[in-house]
């Protein structure tokens, strides 16, 4: 009797096909990985968009047109009559800070203007939630917290805090707040530097490690940083001693941040690979013309 024999695979072959199959399946998850940090980057930058249209909105709404100040504060008027100070008038943030400096009788100790103490964006429950519903543009964002929010910094406070921040986003200081009291820097919202004026910027400090940027963060650094609640990342870009954050993955580009403007167009800047970043944001802060050769940023007003 004739019998048919049976093809099987051998060794060789099996090594072959599990070798190509391993080799799609990391294919796909590279691009699934590209597309969810892509999708987070979009994610951020739709907030930070939000962000400047409902400042613009606030503005439209003020008599005087101006913007939202970065940081709640409190200044006194002079009643000339009785030769004292006596009334006060409260400017808030867009995100509310809150109250300090009182005296005994709930008066403030001091004539000149009072700043309301800034939160960080890892405070207690209580005091994220009332510093955002009182903040001066949470009506124009449609009352969603996670709209104040970018995935990766959200990411990196669940990973090492144990919960999600109240912001991932800083204001301009010179939007009508100084950590010393309040200075005239409201911003009038038809400013002739508008397209240059940087208004919010991410914080900085949500990714670990990496390469070829002025800045690294080392996870030991970022893990510190974020359990000892981060006293400096408040709602306030101070640009004297701050800077802004690039904490999206760009492939071997490297790193990006989002920045919004006053006008209100965004930009993605590129991490830079030398020059200094506090030259960057304070020059951005400042409403300065700057250019970028693919290493570093120039100052083009200095």
């Amino acid at each position: 009797m004739k019998t048919t024999g049976k093809s099987a695979f051998t060794l060789l072959e099996l090594i072959v096909v599990i070798g190509i199959i391993g080799l799609l399946m990391g294919v796909a998850l590279t691009q699934f990985g590209g597309s969810t940090e892509s999708a987070k980057a979009a994610k951020c930058e739709t907030n930070m968009r939000n962000l400047v249209t409902a400042a613009n909105t606030y503005a439209m709404e003020e008599k005087n047109g101006y913007f939202p100040p970065a940081g709640s504060f409190s200044y006194q008027y002079v009643n000339h009559k009785k030769a004292k100070v006596e009334y006060h008038n409260y400017r808030i943030g867009w995100i509310a800070g809150s109250e300090n400096r009182r005296g005994p009788n709930n008066d403030f100790v001091t004539d000149s203007p009072v700043a309301f103490a800034p939160i960080p964006f890892n405070a207690d429950e209580l005091s994220l939630r009332n510093a955002l519903t009182n903040g001066s543009i949470w009506k124009a964002m449609g009352g969603a917290r996670t709209a104040y929010q970018c995935p990766i910094h959200a990411e990196a406070m669940r990973k090492y805090h144990k919960r999600s921040p109240g912001w991932s986003y800083a204001m301009n200081m010179r939007f009508g707040y100084d950590k010393e009291g309040y200075k005239h820097y409201a911003i009038n919202k038809e400013a002739s530097d508008a397209s240059r004026l940087l208004m919010f910027a991410e914080l900085q400090g949500a990714v670990i490690d990496v390469p070829g940027c002025v800045l690294q963060i080392g996870k030991d650094e970022l893990k510190n940083r974020l359990k000892e609640g981060a006293p400096k990342a408040d709602a306030v870009l101070d640009y004297t001693t701050e800077v802004i954050g690039f904490n999206h993955k760009l492939g071997t580009r490297g790193m990006s941040g989002h920045v919004a403007f006053t006008d209100g167009h965004i930009e993605k800047l590129l991490c830079p690979k030398s020059g200094s970043l506090k030259d960057l944001t304070e020059a951005l802060c400042l409403g300065h013309e700057i250019s970028y050769d693919g290493k570093a940023y120039e100052d083009r007003q200095r």
